[in-house]
């Protein structure tokens, strides 16, 4: 993996805000308390019967776009996500068939746990 470079980035959220005050509801919480201790001040939940490999690959779309590149290009395709459907096949893989992007391409996921890691 000598010269291995990130060419373009690539990020998609639902159209399905819901801000702190909604969230803090029935909890000992309120938005002050989540946006001074971890800096969120709303989340995105994806639509009924949406799945996470449909939002990655809006995702890939817009870091294909950005790179300037065509989807054969692409040696390796990595998704981050914290609550993927299914264990296999992965999150990066459903991606990588959905767009027709070459059997060669190496993929994977990495388990982002938290929004730390975002």
């Amino acid at each position: 993996m000598n010269g291995l470079r990130f060419h373009g980035f690539g990020h998609y959220a639902p159209d399905n805000r819901i801000d702190n005050n909604k969230i803090s509801e029935g909890l000992d919480t309120n938005d002050e308390w989540i946006r001074t201790r971890t800096g969120i001040k709303n989340r995105h939940f994806v639509s009924e019967g949406q799945l996470n490999y449909e939002v990655a690959k809006n995702a890939c779309e817009r870091a294909i776009k950005d790179a300037g590149i065509d989807k054969d290009d692409i040696s390796y395709l990595i998704v981050c996500s914290f609550c993927a459907e299914f264990p296999v096949p992965s999150l990066a893989c459903m991606v990588q068939e959905e767009l027709g992007i070459k059997d060669t391409c190496t993929c994977f996921d990495i388990n982002a746990a938290c929004s730390g890691l975002l």
